[in-house]
């Protein structure tokens, strides 16, 4: 390197001329610096990421207005069937009502029938009781009809069957009447007794199911 000053030629790299002590840091003016290139990896992670976000937070918002759609089509279909379910329940316990109405009715006219046996003509207490027992077919028949809910069913046999034991302890008292055969009588008696359980247990059993599902008011249940 050679001293702009003295002329002096001094080694490369040298801080100053050895002849003259000029510095050389003067002569390295026209120097450039490079500028160090800015990391753009993180900024590019940054935005990615960014941009995933954005992505996922979109499908979730997507996803999420279609479940609420779907869950207020389910809910309306719920609430849809529970008003049917509760019109179909009401018509069925009014049926019900008309029908254990006129089933006590009909017990009642039985066993003043049966109690009055011995002072009535047979012939007279025979045409009763078979009118009797084709009132008790046509109620049997309602029974069948009537349109209830699953868990109503059971309670529902069991009226049906109180209703086939009183019409068969009517057929047993006929037979009675034709054969005067005493076991006949009983049986008539004890089918009239499981008639009038099996109604009252049928009768229980579906108000209280009514009741605890809110389709009637506690103070409308059948005695």
């Amino acid at each position: 390197m050679q001293c702009s000053r003295c002329g002096r030629e001094n080694e490369d790299g040298a801080r100053f001329c050895t002849e003259c002590g000029e510095f050389f840091v003067k002569q390295i003016n026209n120097f450039t610096p490079v500028k160090p290139q800015r990391k753009q990896s993180g900024c590019l992670f940054a935005v990615c990421v960014m941009s995933v976000l954005i992505f996922v937070f979109m499908v979730i918002w997507s996803l999420s207005s279609g479940d609420k759609t779907d869950m207020s089509g389910k809910s309306t279909d719920t609430m849809q069937g529970t008003i049917n379910i509760l019109d179909q329940t009401k018509t069925a316990m009014e049926g019900i009502k008309k029908i254990d109405h006129d089933f006590i009715i009909i017990c009642k006219e039985y066993q003043k029938i049966t109690k009055a046996l011995g002072s009535t003509n047979s012939v007279s207490a025979y045409g009763q009781i078979d009118d009797l027992k084709v009132f008790s077919t046509a109620l049997f028949d309602e029974c069948l009809k009537l349109q209830l809910p699953d868990e109503y069913k059971e309670g529902k046999n069991k009226y049906e069957t109180g209703i086939a034991c009183l019409m068969t302890s009517m057929e047993n008292l006929l037979k009675y009447l034709d054969d005067g055969k005493p076991s006949q009588l009983n049986t008539a008696v004890e089918k009239l007794e499981s008639a009038v359980q099996y109604r009252t247990n049928a009768i229980v059993e579906i108000t209280a199911i009514a009741v605890d599902n809110g389709y009637i008011e506690e103070t409308k249940v059948i005695k």
